[in-house]
């Protein structure tokens, strides 16, 4: 066999989740968090969208290493780490919104608004005050 298959119980998604966290959080927000996040995933797979300028240049292997690395990105972002040099990051992050938003920008809002709060921080918030101001 050639596939790894992880499966990542709930629990211990909640348990990484009140240890990243910056902010104190309960074990029942913990795991309402860790439910979200499973549902992210969940439906960043079922959705997943091949990138249309790539169409016909990548291939079946190659897509899935593009999903199982999306879907990494975004469970590592939302438990907190990030790349250690900034420029990494701003890729990422950049990365990140494209992919997501390929597939549904609500998507996006969803990843950037769980992001927050696991994080404390309001690039939701930013995002759409900066959005708001550009397009009245």
């Amino acid at each position: 066999m050639t596939d790894i298959t992880i499966t990542i119980p709930l629990t211990l998604t909640s348990s990484q989740i009140i240890r990243a966290s910056p902010a104190a959080i309960s074990e029942s927000e913990a795991l309402e968090l860790a439910h979200e996040l499973h549902d992210l995933v969940a439906e960043v797979q079922a959705r997943y969208v091949r990138h249309p300028l790539r169409e016909g240049k990548l291939s079946d292997d190659e897509a899935a290493f593009e999903l199982a690395d999306l879907v990494d990105a975004v469970r590592r972002t939302v438990l907190g780490f990030w790349p250690s040099n900034e420029d990494a990051v701003g890729s990422e992050s950049s990365w990140l919104m494209e992919e997501l938003t390929r597939i549904d920008d609500a998507l996006f809002d969803r990843y950037l608004r769980l992001h927050d709060r696991t994080q404390s921080t309001n690039f939701a918030e930013l995002l759409t005050n900066y959005l708001t101001q550009l397009f009245p």
